[in-house]
């Protein structure tokens, strides 16, 4: 956390960085000097932020962007490669007209101005309060720097081509300035000066007297903290650099943060399923201890099955031979068909016969096939031999469908 809370553009090249009304801190670069810029509020130098006035026909706010903009390209502000950073502030209202002061931010600002973390950017003319209804000169960075005010709002900023030590120079370029914003309405008529800065008498004598304007000497200005935060509320004009540096930030802070959340989650999906995975390797446990204390029991009941399934065909109706007979026999039509030789194993049964015809043998296998006594049995029968008589002599099988699971 930086010391100072408001980085200003001092006298000489350097940055003084403000807290409560007074400097605590000195820097030639602003990224050395800042850092980051967290927690610090940047105050833009006049040379890289124009402030201007001008009228617009309509009081609707939603269409002032559209001609500020289009005011900073009537003034060569905007670039077609860069968006347009610009603010404004409403100075008065008038029979459908507004007054507007904006502040566009230069499209050549220093990387090393693009602090992230900065918690905003002004003008810095917006941060001190300037004289109403006068004219105010001061130093930034080794050039003088002019603020037109009307009505106790700021209306136009404009940097100094005379040298610094020129008292001559700048008196005579300070007169014009003077009559040219009083021809534009941005500042009073007969508006006098005001000089902010520790100067050497000799100097200030030569001012006085090549001025056109009356002048007065102040001590330097010091920045107003009601409008740090007014500039504090105010966003617009924080840099493109920053406004995506920001962004990438804030999207690796949501990428980190999903991350987090995909490995919270996995780490509480694992621990579910080691629990999980606990718990049901003890339930196999405890069923594995069932089945070894019943095994013998069911070795028991198996032993007793197979025993049963041995002798089970004597005790099945439909294993007796002469069941299987009659029904056999009441499966025959009623004349066609004789059967020579019949033979049972219980689960095997072998019929020899001839019929009058093939089509008779396919019929009696058929109503075998649909005896409900019968069907416990698989009929099949090989390609009947068609004798000189065309009499067919079959062999039909039937083998029980469940000997194998009674294996």
């Amino acid at each position: 956390m930086s010391r100072f809370d408001i980085a200003l553009p001092a006298e000489n090249r350097d940055w003084s960085g403000w807290r409560r009304g007074r400097v605590v801190q000195n820097g030639h670069d602003l990224a050395d000097l800042a850092g980051s810029g967290e927690g610090i509020l940047i105050g833009v130098p006049a040379g890289l932020c124009t402030t201007f006035a001008f009228r617009v026909p309509t009081t609707q706010a939603e269409l002032f962007g559209p001609m500020v903009k289009a005011q900073a390209d009537k003034r060569g502000l905007g670039s077609s490669g860069h968006p347009l950073v610009a603010t404004w502030t409403v100075i008065s209202q008038d029979q459908g007209e507004t007054r507007l002061s904006a502040d566009v931010l230069g499209h050549d600002l220093p990387e090393t101005m693009g602090l992230p973390k900065a918690t905003g950017y002004a003008a810095s003319a917006r941060l001190y309060r300037l004289p109403s209804d006068r004219l105010t000169l001061w130093q930034e960075h080794q050039r003088w720097v002019l603020a037109a005010n009307l009505d106790g709002r700021l209306t136009h900023t404009q940097v100094m081509s005379a040298p610094v030590e020129d008292a001559v120079a700048l008196a005579q370029e300070v007169g014009l300035c003077a009559l040219l914003l009083q021809g534009e309405g941005v500042s009073p008529e007969n508006a006098e000066l005001q000089i902010c800065a520790v100067l050497e008498p000799a100097w200030m004598a030569t001012f006085r007297q090549n001025c056109l304007v009356p002048v007065e000497f102040t001590a330097p200005l010091v920045p107003d903290q009601r409008l740090v935060s007014a500039a504090l509320r105010d966003q617009r004009l924080v840099p493109a650099s920053v406004v995506a540096a920001r962004r990438r930030a804030t999207t690796r802070r949501r990428l980190a943060l999903g991350a987090c959340l995909i490995v919270a989650v996995y780490l509480a999906a694992g621990a579910l399923l080691w629990r999980y995975s606990v718990k049901v390797q003890g339930e196999i446990a405890r069923l594995q201890e069932s089945v070894d204390q019943n095994r013998p029991q069911v070795e028991e009941i198996v032993l007793a099955e197979q025993r049963w399934q041995a002798i089970e065909p004597a005790f099945d109706v439909r294993h007796f031979p002469l069941v299987q007979l009659n029904e056999i026999a009441g499966a025959m039509p009623p004349s066609g068909v004789v059967i020579k030789e019949f033979r049972t194993s219980g689960q095997s049964v072998t019929v020899t016969g001839q019929a009058r015809d093939v089509q008779l043998a396919h019929g009696l296998v058929e109503a075998m096939n649909k005896n409900p006594r019968l069907r416990g049995y698989e009929w099949a029968m090989p390609n009947p031999k068609v004798e000189k008589n065309n009499a067919a002599s079959f062999d039909i099988r039937g083998t029980w469908k469940y000997a194998k699971s009674q294996q």
